[in-house]
């Protein structure tokens, strides 16, 4: 049970008030990883007040800092925050930009998104492997036909040559990959339908993954609001010429994981019906169910469970699914970019999946 400051603490990281927290960390209320991930969040706490944080008898410097948390490490959670002066500071404190979160992703893909500061995608790119750079542009929208310097001609130029033969031009190396990949995240359902008849492999190859793409992509529909009704067919395309629905990122991360905390739940309900494990975890042991309640998502939950998922589950750390309703409030609010006046509405979806999950205990 939490003692009195404790709450005391979290109350005034919610409020952001910064007299009462410096009041609480002057008489020795100690602070834990998860209450700066909350932090985070909140841009009037400022990086003078993390400093503080950082030297909190319960932080194990630098090894919370690469813990994921459920939406990351603290560094990519400061990134998609766009927290330029975090991230500097969990650097400088032993954060590995390195370090992937549960879909495989590094701090330096989530940089590259065309929402984030661009100077913190300079400041990372440094500090990255190459491996994951190269993978960070490949999932970039934006960026990701820099690692070939693919153009729109390059990309017509090579359908325009498969059109004219009965198969893919030979010796073409990572090309085809690349262009059925880009093909996908443009939503060119007849481009997509003309490099699959011809042969391309629908699971990829040299790490591009057409199925894993659009997996994310559709994710990030679900938080612009817009209607993904043509990546959803030619993510049946996919599926209808045999790619794996259970291809994963390097953390063990699948394609039902990003449907879990993507709504409407039409990616989940399609990926269940063709064949997708309702359980099948990642490498920290979460399964889409936990990403599900972690985030709000009540339909999705509902359906894992209407499907088989296990509500006894328990990850690596020896958290339940139960435990992850813990600060989902928090994470329901940012996933979807809502202020303060939809606190009352993030309170309801808490209550929804309480509710949920005691009928399914009962």
């Amino acid at each position: 049970m939490k003692n009195k400051n404790t709450i005391l603490l979290e109350e005034a990281i919610d409020r952001q008030d910064l007299n009462t927290l410096i009041a609480l960390l002057d008489i020795g209320v100690e602070i834990d990883i998860h209450h700066i991930k909350k932090a985070i969040y909140k841009p009037k706490i400022n990086e003078s007040l993390f400093l503080r944080f950082l030297e909190s008898p319960r932080i194990t410097l630098p090894s919370d800092l690469n813990r994921d948390l459920g939406e990351g490490t603290v560094l990519i959670i400061a990134v998609m925050s766009n927290r330029l002066d975090l991230v500097k500071l969990f650097i400088q404190f032993g954060a590995d930009p390195n370090v992937v979160d549960y879909d495989g992703l590094s701090a330096l893909h989530w940089a590259s998104r065309s929402d984030m500061d661009e100077e913190i995608g300079d400041y990372l790119f440094e500090l990255t492997e190459p491996l994951l750079r190269q993978r960070a542009l490949a999932y970039s929208r934006e960026r990701r036909e820099e690692i070939l310097d693919l153009t729109d001609e390059d990309i017509d130029l090579f359908v325009g040559q498969v059109k004219q033969a009965d198969g893919i031009p030979e010796n073409q190396g990572i090309l085809p990959f690349a262009v059925l990949d880009s093909l996908t995240l443009r939503e060119d359902i007849e481009g997509v339908n003309l490099l699959l008849s011809r042969g391309v492999d629908p699971n990829g190859s040299y790490g591009y993954s057409p199925l894993r793409s659009a997996a994310l992509e559709y994710r990030g529909f679900n938080q612009s609001g817009k209607n993904p009704a043509k990546l959803l067919e030619i993510i049946r395309l996919l599926i209808n010429y045999g790619a794996d629905v259970h291809v994963c990122w390097d953390n063990g991360a699948t394609p039902l994981m990003s449907a879990a905390v993507s709504e409407p739940s039409t990616l989940l309900n399609l990926l269940l019906e063709a064949g997708a494990q309702v359980d099948l975890p990642n490498n920290f042991g979460t399964t889409p169910l936990m990403d599900a309640v972690s985030m709000g998502c009540v339909e999705n939950a509902k359906i894992l469970l209407e499907n088989g998922a296990n509500i006894n589950a328990v990850d690596k750390e020896g958290e339940t699914v139960t435990d992850f309703l813990d600060g989902m409030i928090t994470r329901w609010l940012c996933w979807r970019h809502a202020g303060a006046d939809q606190l009352y509405v993030a309170k309801s979806i808490e209550k929804q999946m309480i509710k949920l999950l005691r009928q399914h205990n009962d």
